[in-house]
C-alpha cells in the first residue's frame, strides 16, 4: 500500500483561521429571554481566552441591520443567537461581508432552555 497518497494535501480541506474578532448579536426575546445570559456568558468566556468581543442585540427590522454592515465586515467570526427568524434577517447582510457566521440555536423550540445551563 502506497501510504504517501493517504496524506497528499486536498483541495477540498482549507485552513480555518482562529478569529481574533467576534461580534455576538442575539435577539433579547427569543427562549424566553434567556439569549442575553448566553450571549454574555460568551463575551465573558472568548474574552478569557484573548479574543475581542463585541456584543449587539439584534434589531426587530431587517433595515435596522444596514448601519452595522461595516462593524460585521471588521469582524473574524458573527455569532448569531437567536431563532430562525434572526438568523434569516441577517445572512444575506452577512453573505455581502464574506464573514463567517456561528449561529446558536435560541428560538422558540424545547431544546433552548438547554443551551443557559
Amino acid at each position: 500500500m502506497n501510504t504517501s497518497l493517504l496524506f497528499k494535501p486536498s483541495p477540498l480541506i482549507i485552513r480555518i483561521p482562529s478569529p481574533e474578532k467576534i461580534l455576538i448579536i442575539y435577539n433579547p426575546i427569543s427562549s424566553a429571554g434567556n439569549t442575553e445570559a448566553l450571549a454574555n456568558k460568551l463575551d465573558k468566556e472568548l474574552t478569557l481566552h484573548g479574543k475581542i468581543v463585541e456584543v449587539l442585540t439584534s434589531e426587530k427590522k431587517t433595515k435596522g441591520y444596514t448601519r452595522i454592515t461595516e462593524k460585521i465586515a471588521a469582524n473574524d467570526l458573527i455569532v448569531i443567537v437567536g431563532g430562525d427568524g434572526t438568523i434569516r434577517k441577517l445572512l444575506d447582510l452577512i453573505n455581502k461581508t464574506n464573514t463567517p457566521i456561528y449561529a446558536i440555536p435560541g428560538g422558540m423550540n424545547r431544546y433552548s432552555h438547554a443551551l443557559t445551563k
